[in-house]
């Protein structure tokens, strides 16, 4: 199936069919897609297997963070298209990743307090990092 879409996308980018309405085509886009829909599908395998072990990870900010991160580095390319010049040199991941690690501490509070705080948020950042970051390379 894989191939199939580097095929499909190769395909579309070549024939110029698709985003003529953009003015420009993101490169690779489809196998990004894919890319990070394989990522979100590997952290859930991963979040259920600490769930087993009686670990609670946020799954829903996990596989936001990284979805993001597959896609921040798919989209490093067409920074210049879409942000305006004075925004394309500026990493947003770090402000993400912290927003995304204020979330987990506040649905931690809410859910259950200070039991399990390090376990969960722990395992929820090491699902973004094992799955997202190096699914992104």
């Amino acid at each position: 199936m894989g191939l199939a879409v580097v095929l499909l996308d190769m395909f579309l980018e070549n024939g110029q069919y698709y985003y003529r309405w953009l003015g420009w085509q993101p490169r690779g886009l489809l196998l990004c897609l894919l890319i990070a829909v394989l990522v979100v599908l590997g952290l859930r395998e991963f979040y259920s297997l600490a769930r087993a072990a009686g670990v609670h990870p946020f799954g829903l900010v996990g596989a936001i963070l990284a979805a993001y991160l597959v896609l921040e580095t798919c989209g490093r390319g067409w920074a210049g298209r879409v942000f305006p010049p004075q925004l394309v040199h500026v990493d947003f991941t770090a402000f993400v990743l912290a927003g995304g690690l204020a979330a987990a501490f506040l649905l931690q509070v809410a859910r259950w307090g200070t039991k399990g705080a390090f376990a969960n948020i722990g395992v929820t950042f090491l699902g973004v990092i094992y799955i997202g970051l190096l699914g992104s390379f």
